[in-house]
This record gives C-alpha cells, structure tokens and sequence, in this order.
C-alpha cells in the first residue's frame, strides 16, 4: 500500500494488524533507510532536526533486499506492506497488487498540520531502524 504523507498509511496497517492480517510499516518496520544521493550509501546517523538543504541531496528508500525477503517469507499467507519511498517503483514487481491511498488536498492539510512527528523520545519515527 502507498499514496503520499497523510493519506492514511499507517492507520490503515493498524487496522489490519487488528484484523489479524500481516500489516508491516515500511518505516517503522524497517523496510526504509535515508540514503546519499552522490554515492547511493546508507545514512547511519540522519541530523535531527533535518538542516535546510539537506534533502536536495539524501533521500528514503526502500530495500529491495528486506523486501524481497518479506515476499519470500510470506508465500503461503497474505502480507501488507505500507508505505512509501522514492524508489518504489523498483519493488513493485515483488507484489500481487499495489493500493495507493489518495485524499483530497483540505484532508491532507489539516492532518499533516496536526501530525504527530516524533516519538516520545523525540527521534522521528521513520528514523527507528537507524
């Protein structure tokens, strides 16, 4: 499942951990990591907050490797993955279907405007797996 910041992601997995299906959250669960844009490597230890500029040159994507490893892995039941990242368009092939969230943009404003950025040790939570 993907779509843009806002659109419903997490709390569509939440809800369907609830129901009982394998929901993971690409960011919370790992699946994603900052990486350099000059060189491709992984950022292992991201500034907080983010300077100004800084995401001209770094970007979040997913790993095709954990993913291929999540498809492997669940064969022989139904998965959810959820989330979203720049290079996603690379690991498309590794699913049956693909769901994209959208909202309308009053919707999208009013909940990025109201949510919640950090966990309660003040490191984002896209940034846990870091």
């Amino acid at each position: 499942m993907t779509g843009n910041s806002g659109t419903g992601k997490s709390t569509v997995c939440g809800v369907l951990r609830e129901r009982g299906f394998v929901a993971l959250d690409a960011d919370e669960d790992g699946f994603c990591r900052w990486f350099d844009r000059a060189d491709g490597e992984a950022v292992t230890d991201p500034p907080y907050p983010v300077p100004a500029g800084w995401l001209d040159r770094y970007g979040w994507e997913i790993v095709r490797e954990w993913v291929e490893a999540l498809a492997t892995d669940s064969r022989s039941r139904v998965a959810f993955l959820c989330g979203s990242a720049e290079n996603e368009a690379h690991i498309l092939d590794l699913f049956d279907a693909v769901v994209c969230l959208a909202i309308d943009d009053e919707t999208l404003r009013h909940r990025l405007a109201t949510a919640p950025r950090t966990r309660s040790d003040g490191i984002p939570k896209s940034w846990r797996r870091l």
